[in-house]
């Protein structure tokens, strides 16, 4: 009995051009910051609407407690996203040798 070829199953080769995955890296680093403050604002709102007799607070603060959310999630992503490249280019090192 043959082996049976999946199609789309190819192994991830090795990018052509370095430069051209940080761009890629750093474009998603922005839509993750954009859409990690979108979710840390529609998350406070509606904390703020179920917690309505007991936090007063304004919109202004809302949007301030969002950034600093944001901020943590995206150093979060960052330090992640480092973490893998490193363990790539271990990986991409030991099969080079």
């Amino acid at each position: 009995m043959e082996k049976r070829r999946w199609a789309g199953r190819k192994k991830k080769a090795a990018p052509d051009n370095p430069n051209v995955e940080r761009v890629k890296d750093i474009i998603g680093c922005v839509v993750i910051a954009g859409i990690s403050f979108l979710y840390w604002l529609v998350m406070l709102l509606f904390a703020s609407l179920v917690l309505l007799n007991y936090w007063h607070v304004k919109f202004d603060q809302l949007v301030d407690y969002s950034i600093v959310l944001m901020v943590v999630t995206t150093v979060i992503y960052v330090i992640s996203l480092v973490r893998r490249r490193k363990k790539e280019h271990r990986i991409a090192k030991y099969m080079a040798e």
